[in-house]
């Protein structure tokens, strides 16, 4: 498939800065956002395509070698596209602070880690073994933080929604309730396991297959790989040291 030009879909000049960079994104995004256009297919392809392009140019080094390669940059350009509208969404939200219909709310759980490679591993593409040290569902109460026998409640102040909406012209914000810190329900009897967090310590080990070609400095995302927060495991990001 051809992709448009990234500067293209923003509607910016090759020298535009950082600041211009975001704002565009910015009204792209808003823009096309699913929720002024519901059903529109149209609209959420233009949707995604700000989110892509604004995830390489809004990054000094991946912005570098866009300008010098294009879409063919040896190696891609460490990241593999977002794991769907839901993640673009939470995207757009931990940005700026923004969503439509009760939607907003940032990813948490994401992890960084750095692999270190040899100049042939980098060149040539190669397995590597990592080892996390990350947080796992608590067996006693199933993740879910309470007491077993009990069960969360809904919370009081959000009405179980997670965030408080506020109506700007024909724009809702929404923002983090800070009763249930985003998760929509409180939990009154805390697990004596987990301390009511839901989670508990987990070291695992997990193969990461590094692209032909990749560059020091250069990040990749592993869709699921990070903690588990909120019902769902954030991303692991691993960055390569060549």
């Amino acid at each position: 498939m051809n992709k448009r030009d990234y500067y293209e879909i923003l509607g910016l000049d090759r020298g535009a800065d950082a600041s211009a960079i975001k704002s565009a994104y910015r009204r792209c995004a808003m823009q096309y956002h699913p929720d002024r256009n519901p059903g529109d297919k149209q609209a959420e392809e233009y949707f995604k395509e700000a989110a892509e392009a604004y995830e390489v140019l809004s990054d000094p080094q991946k912005r570098a070698r866009y300008d010098q390669f294009g879409h063919q940059a040896p190696g891609g350009f460490g990241f593999e596209g977002f794991g769907g509208m839901e993640d673009i969404l939470s995207h757009f939200a931990d940005m700026f602070g923004m969503g439509f219909g009760g939607r907003g709310g940032g990813r948490r759980g994401d992890v960084q880690v750095q692999v270190r490679l040899s100049f042939l591993e980098a060149v040539q593409g190669c397995k590597k073994e990592i080892t996390l040290d990350r947080e796992t569902p608590c067996p006693l109460c199933a993740g879910t933080g309470a007491r077993p026998g009990t069960s969360p409640v809904s919370c009081g102040t959000c009405g179980g929604r997670g965030q408080l909406l506020q109506q700007m012209g024909f724009v809702r914000i929404a923002s983090t309730c800070p009763t249930c810190r985003g998760e929509g329900r409180v939990i009154k009897e805390q697990c004596t396991s987990c301390s009511g967090s839901g989670v508990v310590a987990h070291s695992e080990g997990m193969t990461i297959e590094v692209p032909a070609g990749v560059e020091d400095g250069v990040s990749m995302r592993v869709s699921g790989g990070g903690q588990v927060a909120g019902g769902r495991a954030g991303h692991l990001y691993v960055t390569f040291a060549v």
